[in-house]
Parts: structure tokens; C-alpha cells; sequence
């Protein structure tokens, strides 16, 4: 299984993300979002902020 060592807000919905075996990239969930069933979300977005715990 796969874990998320590094995140970073990039732009709109786009997310930089690493991974415990070296990969990394960018994500955009703008597709993952439909304004029916994640209405709520669509307003917090913009306050987004993302809190990293990494346990070695």
C-alpha cells in the first residue's frame, strides 16, 4: 500500500503528491467533483488546507 510522504495545493482542484516508494505527480480532482453531490465541498474548497502527519 502506498503512502503520501509530501502535498502541496498547486492551482483550482490541482494537487502536487509523493509517495513512500518515489513517486510523485500532479492530480487534478476537478473531474471528481460533481456540483450535485459535493456541493458542500465546492464551497470549502477555496479555505482548503492540507495537514501532513509522516511517522517514520
Amino acid at each position: 500500500m502506498l503512502h503520501i510522504t509530501s502535498a502541496k495545493y498547486l492551482s483550482g482542484y490541482k494537487l502536487w503528491i509523493a509517495f513512500d516508494d518515489g513517486t510523485s505527480g500532479e492530480v487534478d480532482l476537478a473531474n471528481e467533483f460533481s456540483k450535485a453531490r459535493c456541493s458542500n465541498l465546492l464551497k470549502i474548497w477555496p479555505s482548503f488546507r492540507m495537514s501532513l502527519s509522516i511517522q517514520s
